[in-house]
């Protein structure tokens, strides 16, 4: 009796470690089977490409000359921190019948949320002209600006206005001091100028060229067109220059706190 007690016993032992060792065998293995999965990576979230919006042509006037026309168009980019550093621009004149009767097309740029004067000189007309169409690429390359890197800044102011006859030919000359007021210096500053008569319609339109301007730096300018029929009221002078151009920044040298 006592034996068949022990027997009895040693068998239950037996099954509840045999039950035992099944339960870890089956622990083990689902532990095995999750670790040894494969994780699947998450798709990385897409960045949305940047949205501009479109340049808009504000205005374009033309200016007759001598078998020529002088054309200029007011761009303005509505995006406060994005630019364009190469803006094919085109001019097309159209006849009365429609017909495209020349194009010319002229590189500038635009800076963040600016205004850009595209002039046109000279243009040669083959025809009478009814109308200026303005082409801008519909999609152009815009540039970020941060807000910690500098936009060209300038002031300026008129002095006398002139004019001058040369061969038969009177140009009318409008003189003035333009300033650096950002901190870099810029290698190729310009300055555009559009004359208006009392009516504010645009009779005159220049364009000159005064290099390089240090920091707080002034220069004097000259900037003529033909002489109006219609006596000049007014003159707008805008100067700008393209930041995008790496060559347009001159780098300073050493350290200038060093310097005295």
């Amino acid at each position: 009796m006592i034996q068949l007690m022990i027997t009895r016993r040693l068998l239950k032992q037996i099954a509840y470690a045999a039950g035992l060792c099944v339960v870890l065998l089956l622990l083990t293995t689902v532990t095995w089977l999750v670790v040894s999965r494969p994780r699947l990576t998450p798709a990385p979230t897409p960045i949305p490409a940047p949205r501009y919006e479109a340049l808009v042509v504000e205005a374009v006037n033309v200016v007759p000359q001598r078998g020529v026309v002088d054309i200029v168009a007011r761009l303005r980019n509505p995006n406060a921190r994005a630019g364009i550093a190469a803006l094919p621009v085109t001019f097309h004149l159209i006849g009365p019948d429609n017909q495209t009767l020349t194009s010319q097309t002229v590189d500038t740029y635009i800076l963040p949320g600016a205004v850009q004067y595209v002039v046109a000189l000279s243009v040669p007309l083959p025809g009478v002209l009814a109308r200026v169409q303005v082409e801008v690429p519909g999609s152009p390359h815009f540039t970020n600006t941060p807000a910690a890197v500098t936009v060209p800044s300038f002031s300026s102011f008129l002095r006398e206005r002139t004019t001058t006859t040369i061969n038969s030919a009177t140009t009318e000359e409008q003189r003035g001091i333009v300033q650096n007021t950002s901190s870099l210096t810029w290698e190729n500053v310009e300055v555009t100028g559009l004359a208006t008569d009392q009516n504010g319609q645009v009779v005159g339109i220049g364009k000159t060229f005064i290099g390089a301007l240090t920091p707080g730096e002034q220069r004097e300018y000259t900037i003529s067109w033909p002489l109006p029929a219609a006596a000049t009221a007014h003159v707008t002078v805008v100067p700008s220059t393209n930041m995008y151009l790496a060559e347009n920044i001159r780098k300073i040298i050493g350290d200038p706190s060093l310097l005295r």
